[in-house]
């Protein structure tokens, strides 16, 4: 194996390490987004429920629900689509950090094939 291919590995390296840092990077502003997303939908779901309780309708269990997911389904949907991007954002990590793996090993078999070209 000459210079080049090491160079190529090299360089593959160096673009996954900054892709996984960049990627790393959205996906703690995503995990934020998510998280802040998703306690403002469950603090108004608590509060509604709690409301619910005293309701003289005498609702069901599934019938609070349908009232809360329908009062507040917008910010539900916002909850929901901003975890969707967090795990979408963890695949894409995931990934990535897979690439690097395989990179390292193919950098290590190279490095074991030339120490076994050397020592013949």
């Amino acid at each position: 194996m000459n210079s080049e291919h090491i160079t190529d590995i090299e360089q593959e390296l160096i673009d996954i390490a900054k892709a996984i840092r960049e990627e790393g990077d959205e996906f703690k502003q995503l995990a934020i987004d998510a998280g802040e997303k998703r306690r403002t939908f469950d603090k108004l779901k608590y509060d509604e429920t709690l409301l619910l309780i005293d309701d003289p309708r005498k609702l069901t269990l599934p019938d609070k629900e349908a009232i809360i997911k329908a009062k507040f389904s917008d910010i539900y949907f916002e909850a929901r689509t901003a975890q969707t991007l967090l795990e979408a954002t963890e695949g894409r990590l995931n990934a990535l950090k897979s690439q690097l793996s395989a990179i390292q090993t193919r950098a290590g078999l190279i490095k074991t094939e030339r120490s076994l070209v050397s020592y013949n």
